[in-house]
């Protein structure tokens, strides 16, 4: 069974896109770059496959992680290095130069049968950034697949910050040696309604029998 085939029935919502410049202000990138107590709580999470995650922390630290959907357990594959912070300083200068937070939030649903996930995974080809400064929580989704029937594309913005994304991932981890870890979760975001916090990335409905 293909993508292709359930999505379109199983679709309970369209994306939608909205700007929200003036939301900026929750989550000061510029203030990241003058305060190191500020810029040390800063986590970015980014996500372009079903089953690898990095984080960045604004203290210099590199997580790689492995994990299936369809795996339950704690533990996971896990590689971690370090880069400096002025690495991390240049990362958020590229997203302030970028507009990043200029970009549209996108939503994306889908209801699918356990079996699909996958199917919807390859087809779509979601791609997630999600910052979060210890108080707000931003983030951004693309698709780079087809999704309802469109072909999605990765905006010039989004792409420039995930290339440097993979180019940290690669210098701060490099083939330094992996071992297994509990599985990374952000922390509950403390301010309701944290800017994009409420798009979950993807958002799954099961599909039930009876």
């Amino acid at each position: 069974m293909t993508c292709r085939k359930w999505m379109l029935p199983l679709v309970i919502a369209m994306s939608a896109a909205v700007q929200c410049s003036d939301m900026v202000s929750r989550l000061d990138l510029k203030r990241l770059l003058n305060d190191p107590a500020a810029l040390s709580k800063l986590i970015i999470r980014y996500q372009s496959s079903r089953n690898k995650v990095l984080f960045v922390y604004g203290t210099g630290r590199v997580v790689r992680q492995t994990t299936s959907p369809h795996v339950s357990d704690s533990l996971v594959p896990t590689c971690s290095g370090r880069i400096s912070q002025e690495a991390v300083r240049d990362l958020v200068q590229l997203m302030i130069g970028r507009h990043f937070f200029d970009l549209p939030i996108r939503s994306y649903w889908f209801a699918t049968a356990s079996d699909g996930e996958d199917d919807y995974w390859d087809v779509v080809k979601l791609h997630s950034i999600i910052i979060d400064d210890g108080a707000s929580r931003a983030r951004r989704d693309f698709g780079a697949g087809v999704y309802m029937e469109q072909q999605e594309s990765i905006p010039e913005a989004f792409a420039a910050v995930e290339a440097r994304l993979l180019e940290i991932e690669k210098s701060g981890i490099e083939d330094k040696p992996c071992r297994v870890a509990p599985g990374i979760r952000l922390p509950a975001a403390q301010q309701p309604g944290a800017i994009g916090e409420e798009m979950k990335w993807p958002r799954t409905l099961k599909r039930t029998t009876t």
